[in-house]
C-alpha cells in the first residue's frame, strides 16, 4: 500500500512540474520588425544543420549553414611545437615568441575558417511594412 501511494505521489509530482513548465504567453518573443543584419537573425536549427532568419534590403533572407563546413587547409606546421618548447620560451622570458607564433596565421592566412552554406531569399517588398513578429510555442507568425 506504501509504494502504491508514492508511486502515486510521484506521478502527481512529475505530471505538476511537466504542466508548470509549459511555454506561456510570458515567453513568445516579439518584435516590432524583422532584423536587419545577420548578426541580430534569429537563429533556427539543430546544431548542425541551421539557419539565420532576417531582412536584406526587401528580402527575407535564410543564411544556411552546417556546423561541419571548414576550409581546413593547414596555416602553418605545429607539429615542432609542443609544451616543453612554450615552458621553455616562459623560463627565458620570451612568451611573445610563443604568442608571435600563435598569432601570426590568423593574421597571414585566411583559412581554417568557417565556410557559409548558402542562403535563399524571398522577396516581402509586396507586404508591405510587418506590424508584429513574433516566435510562439515553436512556430513562427507574421500579423
Amino acid at each position: 500500500m506504501f509504494i502504491k501511494r508514492l508511486l502515486l505521489f510521484l506521478f502527481d509530482i512529475l505530471i505538476f512540474y511537466t504542466a508548470s513548465s509549459q511555454v506561456s504567453d510570458a515567453d513568445n518573443l516579439m518584435f516590432d520588425s524583422l532584423p536587419a543584419r545577420w548578426d541580430e537573425a534569429i537563429p533556427l536549427g539543430n546544431g548542425m544543420l541551421g539557419a539565420l532568419v532576417w531582412q536584406k534590403d526587401d528580402k527575407l533572407r535564410f543564411s544556411l549553414d552546417r556546423a561541419d563546413l571548414w576550409d581546413e587547409r593547414p596555416a602553418m606546421d605545429i607539429s615542432k611545437f609542443n609544451f616543453a618548447w612554450v615552458g621553455e620560451q616562459v623560463r627565458k622570458k620570451q612568451y611573445d615568441t610563443v604568442q608571435k607564433v600563435g598569432d601570426n596565421p590568423y593574421e597571414a592566412y585566411p583559412y581554417p575558417t568557417k565556410l557559409p552554406a548558402g542562403a535563399i531569399e524571398f522577396d516581402i517588398s509586396s507586404f508591405g511594412k510587418i506590424k508584429t513578429y513574433f516566435f510562439k510555442k515553436n512556430f513562427r507568425f507574421y500579423r
